[in-house]
């Protein structure tokens, strides 16, 4: 663990490991306080000798050694759990606390009172009898760091009944929904009769209890999901009579208009968060109680266009495209994508909105896909209308790029020959991912030219011209740059795919788990590997490093964030799902550039349905990442994509076809994350404006009206 996040820095850095090695022993109890102030030592001893470029590389390893090891297998002493306390709370003689700090190797006081949540997640995680009693310290010393302020107060509940649930979720999360079904009826039962005969307060008990509810209630917005879409699977009555009883328990379910709140608000803010209002009609017109009298309304809610994180300037051209597909006004379409520039144009279209100067032909596809694909189902006219658009798109000479050309007319085709686009209203989830899809396309083709988008731009054009490169975030072989400097600190094997991990003490493993990367057993039991493991020579092995695209199959992939190398996290999971839909957009867009794009994937499956399954992965990475749901993990992307868009990337970096070593691609990943950064640094912020942006929208939108239909 050492080796991977600080041992690689620098030979110096080798030295540590093994002086580490020496300072804990060959049989080191992690659980103990002694131990982890001795791996503090020697963090704080790099600390002083080198620069500070490794601190936040020994922050993470602290953080891991933590939650892995001193938490994840038994519960630590009490004096390991002090230590820690000690270092979030610092307190002055009689227990008032003074500031609170990081969970980290070294004092980092806020200047600020801060609450976390790291030690209580982890606190969580433990089976033992101490942990309410923990649990009870930590809720204790954050009120005291709060003091009366109510607002806080209820963030401080909030978060540690986010943290209860979270836990919840990982000790479930792998079980079939059969089975967590069967889980989520019976912690409703608990809470709903815990809620009947306590009133509110502050206690962990009902913080439990509030937790248990919102997990159930999760696993209900799945199940009834499931109800919906497929009605073969019956939904497990014993589920839906709790979930019933807790809803429309009037006593915890207040429906005043001003302070609507209670289980019933969280299911359907849940649902319609998730699956989108046209679904959660569709459930409640089959479960009458699921949108009581007082929340029902008949105002049409529209899907959100993502691409309005363009505001004005996307907005004109969309109603352009409405003009022309509802009220037959082709001729400014034609007139707009021959002069290329929305401002060169006298428009008498419905918008009225300024804007600046903006290349027409980058926003075409945009609009299409919002105007025509989502709109299939309003056009009366479809095929007249589609074969004028072509005609338009034929005419409009150079201004419209033979790439941007290409895609329209695939937006324009049959929907049944692209994955996605068959379905655009079954799967809220496939309907974010394909605005995903082609809002990448459509930017790494209007920046085609920009060195540092060469990666993308490859994937959109010649995928093959990757297969014997360095692709980004695609794992390295880490033991090949360890090399000798790991010889007597345990024993490495490899998983049947060739994935390595080592057996300390003996050499000879005693327990059985799971490979990180691929889920394969590994470990062994009674000193016996288990089948297909077998050790290496870590000095006769070589360099293993893949080129080309080397992720394991989507069912093979951890949801779990992990960072790349120098990579973030969010930045790996970000730079991935803009990968995955530029390979996405290119095998839809015919059978060669689907065989390219398999031959680059090393797979003979069907590379659209395995790069949407890989997208799927890469979003449900991404709002554990960021903490937050579909909707906004999709608007952090369309963020990102407009970044890219008006932002000039550095000269003189690293692109696609200079990736030919795994140095290169370090430094590539370097430089793209520093162009994002940015987005980044100011996610909150960012996530906020954009979906600002979005949601005010015009709901009214004129072609969305008979009249504007008829």
């Amino acid at each position: 663990m050492f080796l991977e996040h600080i041992g690689l820095k620098s030979k110096e850095m080798i030295a540590f490991a093994k002086q580490l090695h020496e300072t804990i022993g060959r049989a080191p109890h992690f659980g103990k306080a002694s131990t982890v102030a001795k791996v503090k030592d020697v963090l704080k001893k790099i600390d002083s000798s080198t620069n500070r470029d490794v601190e936040g590389s020994c922050h993470v390893f602290f953080i891991e050694l933590v939650s892995q090891l001193c938490f994840g297998y038994k519960a630590p002493d009490k004096d390991l759990i002090k230590l820690l306390f000690d270092t979030i709370f610092t307190c002055k003689p009689g227990g008032i606390i003074l500031s609170t700090g990081k969970l980290s190797y070294k004092m980092e006081k806020d200047t600020v009172p801060v609450i976390r949540s790291c030690l209580l997640q982890l606190l969580l995680n433990l089976n033992s009898d101490a942990v309410k009693e923990y649990l009870r310290q930590y809720l204790a010393k954050s009120e005291q760091v709060i003091g009366r302020n109510e607002s806080d107060k209820c963030q401080l509940y909030l978060l540690c009944i986010k943290c209860f649930q979270d836990t919840i979720h990982a000790k479930h999360e792998h079980k079939p929904l059969q089975e967590r079904t069967g889980i989520a009826s019976h912690v409703l039962e608990m809470a709903d009769k815990y809620f009947r005969s306590h009133n509110f307060d502050n206690s962990l008990e009902y913080i439990e209890a509030v937790a248990h509810t919102r997990y159930g209630l999760v696993i209900a917005r799945e199940a009834l999901h499931t109800e919906v879409t497929q009605p073969e699977c019956a939904i497990n009555t014993m589920l839906l009579t709790a979930v019933k009883n807790v809803c429309t328990c009037p006593i915890i379910n207040q429906l005043d208009d001003s302070t609507a709140n209670g289980p019933i608000i969280f299911l359907l803010k849940e649902l319609a968060k998730r699956y989108g209002m046209s679904f959660l009609k569709q459930a409640s017109k089959r479960h009458i109680w699921l949108l009581p009298p007082q929340l029902k309304t008949t105002k049409e809610e529209a899907s959100p266009d993502m691409y309005m994180v363009y505001e004005a300037s996307y907005c004109r051209m969309r109603n352009i495209v409405a003009d022309a597909v509802y009220l037959n006004k082709f001729e400014e379409l034609q007139n707009v994508l021959n002069v290329g520039c929305l401002h060169d144009v006298q428009l008498t279209s419905t918008c009225n909105i300024s804007t600046q100067g903006s290349d027409a032909s980058d926003f075409l596809n945009l609009a299409l896909h919002e105007i025509v694909v989502l709109g299939w189902q309003r056009l009366n006219q479809m095929p007249k209308v589609i074969e004028k658009l072509r005609t338009v798109i034929t005419n409009c000479g150079y201004k419209l790029t033979e790439n941007m050309r290409n895609m329209a007319t695939i937006l324009l085709q049959s929907q049944d020959n692209f994955v996605l686009l068959s379905v655009p209203s079954q799967n809220p989830l496939h309907r974010l991912l394909l605005s995903v899809v082609i809002h990448t396309a459509v930017v790494m083709f209007s920046k085609m030219s920009t060195s540092l988008l060469q990666p993308f731009v490859k994937m959109l054009t010649n995928p093959a011209a990757l297969v014997d490169l360095y692709v980004p975030t695609m794992p390295d072989d880490i033991l090949s740059h360890i090399g000798t400097a790991i010889i007597g600190i345990g024993t490495y094997y490899e998983c049947p795919n060739g994935h390595p991990y080592v057996v300390t003490e003996c050499g000879r493993p005693t327990q059985k788990f799971t490979c990180p990367v691929c889920h394969e057993d590994i470990g062994g039991i009674n000193h016996q590997p288990v089948p297909r493991n077998a050790t290496i020579d870590v000095t006769q092995r070589g360099d293993r490093t893949q080129r080309g695209y080397a992720l394991p199959a989507p069912e093979k992939r951890s949801s779990d964030p992990a960072p790349e190398r120098q990579l973030s996290a969010i930045a790996c999971c970000l730079i991935r799902i803009l990968m995955h839909s530029a390979l996405f957009w290119t095998s839809n867009s015919n059978t060669l550039a689907s065989d390219a794009v398999k031959q680059l994937m090393k797979s003979s499956s069907s590379a659209p349905q395995v790069l949407l399954s890989h997208l799927e992965k890469d979003f449900e990475t991404l709002t554990k990442a960021i903490k937050r749901n579909e909707l906004e993990s999709s608007v952090l992307v369309h963020a990102l994509l407009q970044h890219i868009y008006y932002s000039r990337s550095p000269q003189d970096i690293i692109s696609a076809s200079q990736l030919q070593t795994s140095a290169q691609r370090s430094q590539w990943e370097l430089e793209f994350q520093s162009f994002i950064s940015p987005v980044l640094k100011n996610m909150e912020q960012n996530i906020k404006v954009a979906m600002k942006s979005i949601l005010n929208d015009d709901k009214k939108r004129i072609w969305q009206t008979d009249a504007y239909c008829a």
